[in-house]
């Protein structure tokens, strides 16, 4: 993806976080409507930093806490959408504005049609970034036409009067305003009243004392980067106002509140009559709002210093707020997945063999690009007893291939060696999914030369072949995002030297050690109006990569609340699975959906989890979810052995407070069917049915 596509993605991103921001500070808006405007002019400062900084700041708390569903990269930002979301097999963006509104988007992208050189969601938004260009220069040209013919317009104005430094008038401008970077002046219409001059002097100066001439065209500047959001104008339009109407408060508490209706007046006297064509420059007297300037300039009341030190500190705080993304116990990806938490100097010692820069350099969207493609081989480590030779690509057809070639001398290479070797192949080739975008299938051919006393050689070989599918479920996210930037590349990197096979097994696996795997993510609306996430997550164990493979360690429930402010909106962990099943390791197939159903009639839904005992059945046990968010379990008359191998099953509801279930009868090796009612301490069999 080019570096333009790249720009105008991490700006969406951006605008999106600063969306929700300007909704929280419209709303706090209201609730200080009553307070001098100062307050409210300060709240949009954070939609400024939020328009202009790409990195972010994150706290235990946080306004945007009701986010914390949705995505978060390697920094803590945001990313509702990903900076892969060309390459991605199904294209999808995080809104976080709920799955409603992100499946009806998501629905909307060009399916991405992954050619050697033709993508048709990369070709979507590459347009749309050049469409998002020429917007920029267009709307920057305009303006800065503009101002250069205001300020030629201007150069016949002349000084007020000798004690009049920097007010200056003109018969060519119909309201007075502040104009100039460096030097700013007060520009007023020929004709002025002593009386009003005194008024449009105090109003300025409080925008030149507050360097607004500088403040209000940084904001306009952010707002044209961001020129296809309209709740952009409308915030920058909300900003001006409170800008001007918390000038006007100033202005008259400097010349004393007995003259507000005569600071009135003169506003209405100098209503604009026809707009300079700049929307963020200049600072014009008369130019905004006054009907609401003038109704809110009757109504001000000077606030005691008590009073403006907690309104201080009160926007001090929703500032602070509204800046910070929520944090979180556990590091997350960019697919906002649990990662692994590791400081950065273990992470530089992991990874010391590999040349970063380098591969990072030749980092290419197309398998086909062979310079970059030789590259990057040239730039993996070396494998250990193996003297890598030829490469080839296959770019007819999908699954895009890259196949590479390796020789070794089998007589000389044992079977411990020949396992390291495979550990190595296998990292190399996740480490090439990242960084070659639309490479399908990577195949190691590995040559093996059996040498005869006459030196002849007999070749035998082997290959072994690994999928995009296979390793993006082994890391759960789109690997290409993990090559964004040096940082995420580098812990990416650390992940990928912990790769190596589960011990006393033939199966890949990557160890799971302080850190969490979500193997579910289901949110639930119990009871209406309460929305939860409830997580299976495996906090200790290893996961296999081949096919057939099993989560297998420790695992836990987790629920979280996305409408709480605190840390990683836990509600409550439950981690007695182990006990429950009287096994200590669990193990899942792969991820699955948690199942809910009111078994029981208390109103809250309850769910079911299984091991599998053999290869037809499985022992499940039933939980339940509080309308607090707490997950406890539901106890039943004897063991739920059931045929089937699924993680979690719907039962056959009987009435409001029972369900029936076949139950495999371990004596006569058959299944029977049971119905179990609900006593109100637990599941209870009725008789046969």
């Amino acid at each position: 993806m080019n570096e333009l596509t790249s720009l105008f993605i991490m700006i969406l991103n951006m605008s999106i976080t600063a969306t929700y921001v300007a909704v929280g500070v419209m709303m706090i808006r209201l609730l200080l409507r009553k307070l001098p405007k100062i307050y409210s002019y300060a709240l949009w400062s954070a939609v400024l930093f939020r328009l202009v900084t790409p990195f972010t700041i994150t706290a235990a708390i946080s306004l945007l806490g009701f986010l914390h569903g949705s995505d978060q990269g390697s920094n803590g930002e945001f990313v509702y959408v990903p900076q892969s979301i060309g390459m991605m097999s199904e294209p999808q963006i995080h809104t976080g504005a709920g799955s409603t509104v992100d499946s009806s988007v998501n629905q909307i992208l060009p399916e991405p049609q992954i050619t050697n050189s033709v993508n048709g969601m990369q070709i979507f938004m590459s347009a749309v970034s050049w469409i998002w260009l020429i917007g920029v220069a267009g709307l920057l040209v305009y303006h800065v036409a503009s101002y250069w013919r205001l300020t030629r317009m201007l150069r016949t104005a002349t000084k007020v009067s000798s004690t009049a430094n920097r007010i200056f008038e003109s018969d060519r401008i119909q309201s007075p305003f502040v104009l100039g970077f460096f030097k700013p002046a007060i520009y007023v219409p020929i004709g002025i009243e002593e009386n009003e001059l005194r008024h449009i002097a105090a109003h300025e100066e409080i925008h030149i004392r507050r360097r607004d001439y500088w403040v209000k065209p940084i904001a306009y500047l952010a707002v044209i980067m961001h020129w296809f959001n309209p709740l952009m104008w409308l915030s920058f339009a909300l900003m001006s106002k409170d800008m001007e109407m918390s000038c006007d408060e100033a202005a008259v508490r400097k010349l004393g509140l007995e003259e507000r209706r005569d600071y009135s007046r003169t506003l209405l006297s100098l209503v604009v009559k026809k707009h300079t064509g700049l929307r963020g420059i200049p600072l014009s007297f008369g130019e905004h709002h006054i009907s609401s300037r003038i109704k809110s300039l009757l109504r001000y009341e000077s606030p005691g210093s008590k009073a403006a030190a907690i309104g201080v500190l009160a926007v001090v705080i929703c500032i602070i707020m509204l800046i910070v993304n929520p944090g979180s116990t556990e590091p997350s990806d960019d697919n906002g997945h649990p990662g692994t938490a590791s400081s950065s100097k273990d992470a530089q010692n992991a990874v010391r063999h590999y040349q970063i820069d380098e591969l990072l350099s030749n980092q290419t969207d197309y398998i086909g690009d062979n310079s970059k493609v030789a590259a990057l081989i040239a730039s993996l480590p070396a494998v250990p007893g193996i003297e890598r030779g030829t490469f080839s690509l296959q770019t007819e057809q999908q699954p895009y291939e890259l196949t590479i070639h390796y020789k070794i001398n089998q007589d000389e290479f044992s079977d411990q060696r020949r396992g390291a070797a495979e550990i190595e192949v296998y990292r190399n080739a996740v480490i090439l999914f990242s960084l070659i975008g639309n490479a399908g299938q990577i195949n190691n051919v590995i040559l093996y030369d059996d040498e005869e006393s006459n030196g002849s050689i007999q070749p035998a070989s082997s290959q072994i072949s690994y999928t995009r599918e296979q390793i993006e479920k082994l890391l759960f996210q789109d690997v290409r995002v993990l090559a964004e930037d040096k940082p995420k590349f580098t812990e990416f990197l650390r992940r990928v030297s912990q790769l190596g096979r589960r011990d006393g097994s033939s199966e890949w696996s990557i160890p799971v050690q302080q850190s969490i795997i979500p193997l579910t993510n289901i949110l639930i609306n119990n009871p209406p109006g309460s929305l939860y996430f409830v997580r299976v997550e495996l906090t200790d164990g290893s996961i296999p990569v081949a096919d057939g493979w099993d989560f297998a360690g420790n695992f836990q429930l987790r629920v979280r609340n996305p409408a709480l402010s605190k840390l990683d909106n836990t509600t409550s962990i439950y981690t007695q699975l182990s006990n429950d099943f009287d096994q200590e390791i669990l193990q899942f197939a792969d991820r699955f959906d948690l199942l809910f159903a009111d078994y029981n009639g208390d109103g809250d839904l309850d769910f079911t989890l299984g091991q599998r005992v053999s290869d037809e059945n499985s022992v499940y046990q039933l939980y339940t979810l509080s309308d607090k968010g707490e997950i406890m379990k539901l106890e039943t008359e004897g063991a739920l052995l059931l045929h089937g191998r699924n993680p979690s099953v719907k039962f056959e509801k009987a009435g409001n407070t029972g369900f029936i279930v076949d139950i495999y009868d371990e004596q006569s090796q058959t299944y029977q069917k049971k119905q179990f009612h609900w006593n109100g301490a637990k599941f209870v069999l009725y008789a046969d049915s």
